[in-house]
């Protein structure tokens, strides 16, 4: 049978045996995977229309065409966690600025204090994002 004692000097050398382990040098860290983005097996070059705010550009890439577009989402953390902002405020994605401050103002008049402060959160994801990309 194991005492108090014989189960403290236990624990305590198998302790010391791992701050040995890895203060020796020997634990090293493997270096990240490096990923290739280039597509095997095909070396044609494939046209890409790239769309950026009404303008188009036409970009010839090796491998399959993909899509390439700005995302309408907003994101913003809270709490914690990330939160889209157009869903929490209840607006589609790309609402006009108009249209959700309408909807914030009516969310602010109904909602109680512990929500509120998330709604203002959402509402000044949104109104940054379209600050930036307005100018």
């Amino acid at each position: 049978m194991i005492n108090s004692q014989l189960l403290l000097y236990l624990n305590l050398g198998i302790g010391l045996l791992l701050v040995l382990y890895f203060l020796s040098g020997r634990h090293k860290p493997k270096q990240p995977t490096r990923l290739n983005m280039r597509a095997k097996g095909s070396a044609e070059k494939v046209p890409v229309v790239l769309e950026a705010e009404g303008k188009q550009e036409v970009a010839v890439t090796s491998g399959e065409p993909r899509e390439v577009g700005r995302s309408l989402a907003v994101m913003f953390m809270y709490n914690g966690h990330d939160w889209e902002a157009h869903d929490v405020l209840g607006v589609p994605q790309g609402a006009s600025m108009h249209q959700v401050t309408m909807v914030y103002q009516e969310l602010v008049k109904k909602s109680d204090a512990r929500s509120l402060q998330f709604y203002e959160h959402a509402y000044a994801a949104i109104s940054t994002r379209h600050r930036k990309h307005r100018l």
